[in-house]
């Protein structure tokens, strides 16, 4: 009985270590985007805006999801999803209610493993 729980134990913990990893390290990206580079951004150049809405020259999640898909195929849309819609609801203000904001975000994380499939 005892072995049944631990591979049980050791399974859960297997899907959630790549989760709580490439998630953890989206999130992070996102932070230092939103906190660190984009207020740098704006006292070096005030002038970055195309139509009102304000551009980050530096992002650093596409880079996360970009690698993320390279090592880890179609399975990096699972793995980076939950991170994507924390940090969008976070630093973008993305309302918990849309379902056009979520669709967008599972489009996004898509295309990319899509790039990498021979």
């Amino acid at each position: 009985m005892l072995s049944s729980t631990r591979v049980t134990y050791f399974a859960i913990l297997s899907v959630l270590r790549p989760v709580a990893v490439h998630s953890g390290a989206l999130f992070l990206a996102m932070a230092i985007t939103w906190l660190v580079i984009s207020p740098l951004q704006k006292l070096i150049l005030p002038q970055t805006k195309v139509q009102n809405i304000s551009a980050t020259l530096i992002y650093l999640p596409f880079g996360i999801k970009i690698i993320s898909a390279f090592f880890e195929g179609w399975r990096s849309v699972l793995y980076l999803l939950p991170g994507a819609v924390l940090s969008s609801v976070l630093f973008m203000d993305l309302s918990w209610a849309t379902s056009y904001a979520y669709i967008s975000l599972c489009i996004s994380y898509g295309t990319a493993p899509s790039s990498f499939q021979p």
